[in-house]
């Protein structure tokens, strides 16, 4: 496995939209119902407000990442990875290389309280739930 990630190009929105509703729909569906236009606004304000990686291994596109720094925190607003690539170790390893973009930050998360696989997931690579807000966990650990 050959992971690195690249900041992601105008033309590359399509693929992380294409990612976010593969894995996102389900959930949003089960809770508030699926808006194709609100979620299409909601992608473009992410991208916007966020900076922007594609994840790669040996050069292939096999997922994404957004994120926002501050001072004493960095948020991961979106962490996915494409669903043929996903449960084979590889968002462990993803994860590791948004570790190294931070440094001595709290580095947080949301989890839908629906999706039980990320939230095991994100507690195996030692974040703790912070707090409980609606049909989230917030989730955190210190990168150091």
């Amino acid at each position: 496995m050959n992971l690195s990630t690249k900041m992601a190009k105008e033309c590359e929105k399509q693929y992380f939209f294409k990612l976010y509703c593969d894995a996102m729909k389900g959930h949003i569906e089960i809770l508030w119902g699926w808006d194709q236009k609100w979620q299409i606004n909601d992608s473009e304000e992410r991208w916007n407000s966020c900076e922007n990686y594609v994840i790669h291994n040996a050069g292939q596109k096999i997922g994404y990442f957004q994120i926002i720094e501050e001072k004493d925190e960095a948020y991961i607003m979106m962490f996915i990875i494409d669903k043929e690539y996903r449960s084979k170790g590889i968002g462990s390893k993803a994860l590791a290389l948004i570790n190294r973009f931070i440094s001595n930050k709290i580095l947080t998360l949301r989890v839908f309280k629906t999706n039980q696989k990320a939230l095991s997931f994100y507690e195996k690579n030692y974040f703790l739930i912070s707090k409980q807000e609606n049909e989230f966990y917030l989730m955190q650990k210190k990168v150091t």
